[in-house]
């Protein structure tokens, strides 16, 4: 069964909101929002479950990255901040 409710937008902010219904989404739920070029302005429930299969689907159809592919920068230790010796001149209190 399909669900209709008719609402006002208001202004939050900067920014444009609509209330749903509450019962519709979870208080915490993600939302993708797409406005298509004939005006059509679509809100949907993100599903990361689903989006994550979708992505290693991919992932495994593409295969193993060639090691030219993928550039991984040198690491360089990291300087000592402070020269504790300097700091207290060779003297702890």
């Amino acid at each position: 069964m399909t669900e209709r409710v008719t609402r006002k937008a208001f202004k939050n902010g900067g920014s444009v909101a609509v209330r749903i219904p509450k019962g519709w989404i979870d208080e915490d739920a993600e939302i993708d929002i797409v406005r298509r070029e004939d005006g059509i302005v679509e809100i949907r429930l993100l599903d990361r479950e689903a989006r994550m299969r979708r992505l290693l689907e991919k992932v495994i159809e593409r295969g193993p990255i060639a090691e030219d592919e993928l550039e991984i920068p040198p690491r360089y230790p990291e300087p000592e901040r402070f020269n504790f010796d300097e700091l207290w001149n060779g003297k702890v209190s």
